[in-house]
C-alpha cells in the first residue's frame, strides 16, 4: 500500500541565479525543496490543512527557509539550525541519518561511513547512501556534503547540481574541499 502523501500547506517558489527552486512546508516543518527541473507549481492548500496555526507555523518555516536559501546562493552562511525539518514518511534509522547530516557545516564533507559513524552506525556506509537518495529536503539538509571514499558519490539531482553546490561552498569557505 502507498504511503499518503502529506497535505502541504505552503509552498514557496524562490529565485536564485541557479533558477527556481520550491520549498513546500506542512504544520511540523520543512517538508521537501524541489530543485529547478524538478519544480512544479505549488500545491493549493487543502481544505483541512488551512486551519490558521498550521498556516502561521507553515508561513513562518517557509519565509525562513527562503531566508536561508538566498543567503546560501549568495555565498552565506545558510545556517538552518532555526528551521524545522518534517521527517514524516522516514524510518527511525533514516531520521537519524538526516539528523546526523543536518548538522554538517557548510565547510565539511563526510564520507558515506563517517556519517554512519557519526549518527551511530558504523559499517552502514550503503544504507547511508541510500538515505542520501532519498532525502526530499537537499541542500537545507545537504546530502551533497557526503562523498564516497572512493571519489565524488552520487547525488539525487546528478552530479552536475552536486558539484556546483560544493563549489559555491568551496568558493565561500576556502578550504571546505
Amino acid at each position: 500500500m502507498k504511503k499518503a502523501e502529506p497535505v502541504f500547506h505552503l509552498a514557496k517558489k524562490i529565485a536564485t541565479p541557479w533558477g527556481f527552486f520550491v520549498i513546500k512546508t506542512t504544520a511540523k516543518g520543512i517538508y521537501a525543496l524541489d530543485f529547478p527541473r524538478t519544480a512544479e507549481k505549488p500545491p493549493v492548500c487543502a481544505q483541512e490543512a488551512c486551519r490558521a496555526q498550521a498556516l502561521k507555523s507553515a508561513r513562518k518555516q517557509l519565509g525562513a527557509a527562503a531566508e536561508v536559501l538566498k543567503k546560501y546562493f549568495k555565498g552565506g552562511p545558510g545556517n538552518t539550525d532555526n528551521l524545522k525539518f518534517d521527517l514524516s514518511g522516514y524510518t527511525a534509522f533514516e531520521k537519524k541519518i538526516l539528523q546526523a547530516l543536518s548538522g554538517l557545516r557548510k565547510d565539511e564533507r563526510l564520507t558515506y561511513g563517517g556519517l554512519a559513524v557519526r549518527a551511530g552506525f558504523p559499517g552502514a556506509a550503503r544504507a547511508v547512501g541510500s538515505v542520501m537518495r532519498k532525502n526530499r529536503i537537499p541542500i537545507l539538509i545537504p546530502c551533497h556534503r557526503i562523498i564516497a571514499s572512493t571519489g565524488l558519490g552520487g547525488y539525487s539531482q546528478g552530479l552536475v547540481w552536486k558539484r556546483r553546490l560544493m563549489k559555491l561552498e568551496e568558493d565561500a569557505c576556502p578550504g571546505a574541499a
